[in-house]
């Protein structure tokens, strides 16, 4: 596993690389302190204690001082699209970072049977177990030698407890001789002196009531001059609070028992305190050699005991030849004030600097792409070249995904500019080799729009890059001029609204003539569906019948359609949804008659070849508290309806299937499907039948158990026979044709996780059933069966679904490898 991710995935080893780098320059600069105060090495050590602490809080709670790339964040601006993308308007740009899923076909995910939480999880684990849990096993491995190194130090404390508790208090001579030291130490308060049968070794102990352990043998071989050095020394300990010091930098080597700087650091620390209580010591007694000569006969007398404690304890002979060594070279060269604050500040930014230091994705500009061109070639419906149309990319498909297709995003492929075809019928389009680095995904097919003046636009879904793509064949289009007047002839409505079925034709395409009808040229010849809808002076809203036209190429089609009212809608919810209702709302979606309330995806295809993309007068409404809606003119005929809100939403108008390639009907996976209703009455009645709506926790993590914080979680609810194809969403109103009209805010089916990973959806169809994870340096792993990062799940209306995800680094698999 590369390193850079490592790191991001698991951030304890940042904090272990950045404990280690301060242990290393500690230990360079103890060395180099050898020669001068033993204090200034004692305040090294604890000052390197204090910043192990700060790490430990920092790695919970971090507080960024200087940050550090190591891994590019990936591009943004992909979206997966889970069928072939729209064309845009060639007169408008397109970002692909604000396309979602249309829903023509429920073309993917790939056919499967539904996939539950529980599935989701296996295959999760699947793609985990498919490698060495590592991160557990270390786990318990330390944790096994933490439990044996505590365990030991436990022993320890519990000796220690013993030997004072089968102790004596010292002797009066031997008090007075405590009290005269601790007075001439500036004042100390004398500690208590146990004299122990149990131990061999003296040492000052004591975190809150110090004491000093003497061993009975010893101070009965001490003379007077002896014993006032040992009991000097420990006293010396004990202003110092190095028990206290020793004990903490006990238990810092028992966490990190693995790390051998962390046991290097205890030691150091130890004979820094040693030598410090020497030199405080023999400078108390105006007598270097003395003071060495009264340490070696105290170690030899301690090493007669040949007590096994002799190791564990704080006591005179330990590091003895360091010691010995620095009593030999004398009185050691004071620091300067101007020394000691520079070493002071150092320390504090060695330990400041590694504690705010945090690993991030840079923030550079992406690497460079290769590009090549691909020669495009567009005829005419006898097969000769078509020269001065315009060839422009609004997508691309990848090996690996064909069936999904890419929105083209400016950021990441260049700009959506016309390329010009030559006299041979010829444009060189530039594409990407690799569309996706981050996942290897190689480019293999364009989406592309061309147009010219005297031909229909085409749209074409997949034009190969590797030159075995048929020609592009443009049609000569037909003109269609209409015309709207309300109760005679005579009486124009210039306010229109041309609903035709055609392929990419918005209302940007629509010319309006000074008569106030509407032209448009260019069209496909054949068969077409066309409804006008206006608005009266007195803002009425008029339609006209539906009617299926004929268009020939060449040729202008003229009509002056009759406008009339509308039906008035009055609905409510049923019985089941609470009141009062809050947030509900009503979406509304007309259709002609030769389309009726299919639900089978590849049956509405076939009507979408044959008239081209369906237009529907669309409308939405609040719902009031009582569960009642009103929509005062919707064009006769057939309309499917949707109903959300808090708790609510409205039950499947059908079950969804697919046609298989026999031709037969097949279960298809979740995908909703509004209910449809009949608008044949000027005052049209219905009942919305509605189901309880569903609830999705998700939690993500990495697989060293730390929270994602602030990843996009994107849910896709998709629905048959709406414009938008997504459940709950509308974002251009019919009636905005005729003014300002009042904005629809989208669904919450679009979330951040907080700082513990999680994140809630509420009020969600069920026909969810998948959801994409967005984050500039973690994926989802790939799922082994599909090899893509699409989350599947189930979801049941009244009931929540939960899911918890382990997430992986970018870099370490890939969609697009073989």
């Amino acid at each position: 596993m590369k390193i850079a991710p490592l790191l991001l995935e698991f951030p304890i080893l940042v904090t272990l690389g950045k404990w280690t780098v301060v242990l290393g320059l500690a230990m360079a600069a103890d060395v180099r302190l050898r020669r001068h105060p033993p204090q200034i090495r004692q305040w090294l050590w604890r000052g390197v204690l204090l910043g192990s602490l700060l790490l430990a809080v920092t790695h919970v709670l971090p507080v960024p001082v200087l940050r550090l790339a190591i891994l590019e964040s990936a591009p943004s601006g992909h979206v997966l699209r889970r069928e072939a993308a729209s064309p845009p308007d060639p007169d408008s740009s397109l970002s692909a970072a604000s396309e979602r899923p249309k829903t023509t076909a429920p073309s993917s995910p790939p056919p499967s049977s539904p996939a539950t939480s529980t599935d989701i999880q296996a295959a999760t684990e699947t793609t985990a177990s498919a490698r060495l849990n590592w991160p557990l096993w270390l786990t318990l491995v330390w944790a096994v030698g933490f439990l044996i190194c505590a365990g030991r130090l436990a022993l320890g404390h519990l000796r220690l407890a013993r030997w004072i508790r089968i102790g004596q208090p010292a002797t009066h001579p031997l008090s007075l001789l405590t009290h005269e030291l601790s007075r001439s130490h500036a004042g100390q308060s004398p500690p208590e002196v146990i004299v122990s049968s149990g131990t061999g070794s003296p040492f000052a102990c004591g975190l809150i009531h110090r004491r000093v352990v003497l061993p009975d043998e010893l101070i009965q071989r001490l003379d007077s001059h002896d014993l006032r050095v040992l009991l000097g020394h420990e006293l010396a300990h004990l202003r110092r609070q190095d028990p206290l010091w020793c004990a903490a930098w006990s238990w810092v080597a028992a966490l990190a028992w693995f790390h051998p700087l962390a046991w290097w650091a205890a030691r150091s620390h130890v004979l820094a305190c040693e030598l410090e209580a020497d030199r405080a010591c023999a400078e108390s007694t105006n007598s270097w050699p003395a003071y060495r000569s009264a340490l070696s006969r105290i170690a030899l007398d301690v090493l007669r005991t040949q007590r096994p404690e002799f190791s564990a304890a704080l006591h005179a002979s330990s590091h003895l030849g360091h010691r010995l060594d620095s009593l030999d070279r004398g009185r050691p060269t004071p620091w300067t004030a101007s020394q000691l604050t520079v070493a002071g500040a150092a320390l504090t930014a060695i330990v400041m600097v590694a504690a705010g230091c945090h690993f991030t994705p840079k923030s550079t500009t992406p690497t460079p792409r290769e590009f090549r061109t691909v020669a495009v070639r567009v005829l005419d419906e006898h097969g000769l070249p078509v020269a001065g149309a315009k060839v422009r990319p609004f997508g691309l498909r990848v090996r690996g995904d064909e069936a999904s297709a890419y929105g083209w995003d400016p950021a990441q492929y260049g700009p959506r500019d016309p390329v010009i075809t030559k006299d041979d019928g010829v444009a060189r389009v530039q594409y990407p080799v690799v569309a996706m680095p981050e996942e290897r995904f190689a480019t293999i097919q364009l989406l592309l729009t061309v147009d010219h003046p005297d031909f229909s636009r085409s749209v074409n879904q997949g034009y190969a890059v590797d030159g075995t793509a048929d020609p592009i064949r443009l049609r000569r289009g037909g003109q269609l001029r209409v015309a709207g007047y309300h109760g005679s002839p005579d009486q124009t409505v210039r306010a229109i609204l041309p609903l035709l079925s055609a392929e990419c034709v918005s209302c940007n395409d629509w010319t309006t003539n000074t008569d106030g009808s509407r032209s448009i040229a260019g069209l496909v010849p054949g068969p077409h569906l066309l409804r006008l809808s206006g608005k009266l002076a007195s803002g009425e809203i008029v339609h006209s019948d539906p009617m299926e036209i004929h268009l020939v190429a060449g040729e202008e089609l003229r009509l002056n359609l009759e406008l009339k009212p509308g039906a008035r809608l009055e609905g409510r919810l049923d019985a089941r949804v609470p009141r009062p209702v809050r947030n509900g709302r009503v979406l509304v979606a007309s259709r002609p008659p030769q389309i009726p309330a299919l639900v089978v995806p590849e049956d509405l295809g076939v009507l979408g070849e044959k008239y081209g993309e369906i237009a529907r007068w669309q409308a939405w409404r609040p719902i009031a508290e009582d569960g009642t809606f009103l929509f005062e003119s919707l064009p006769f005929g057939e309309a499917d309806i949707i109903a959300l809100g808090d708790g609510f939403v409205s039950a499947p108008g059908g079950v969804p299937q697919n046609r298989d390639f026999r031709g037969g009907l097949i279960a298809t996976k979740p995908i909703g499907v509004p209910q449809s209703f009949a608008v044949n009455e000027p005052v049209t009645r219905m009942e919305v039948v509605t189901e309880p709506s569903a609830r999705f926790e998700l939690s993500l993590r990495t697989r060293s158990g730390e929270p994602v914080e602030n990843a996009v979680i994107q849910i896709f609810p998709n629905v048959l026979r709406f414009p938008n194809g997504i459940f709950g969403e509308m974002s251009h109103p019919s009636e905005a044709a005729f003014g300002p009209a009042e904005p629809l805010s989208n669904p919450d089916f679009a979330q951040r996780t907080d700082r513990d990973g999680r994140v809630v959806f509420q009020n969600l169809p069920s026909c969810a059933r998948g959801l994409d994870v967005i984050h500039p340096n973690m994926v989802i792993p790939l799922s082994p069966e599909y090899r893509d990062r699409w989350v599947r799940f189930t979801l049941t209306p009244g009931n929540t679904t939960r899911m918890d995800l382990t997430l992986i680094p970018k870099g370490v698999d890939f969609a697009g490898a073989k």
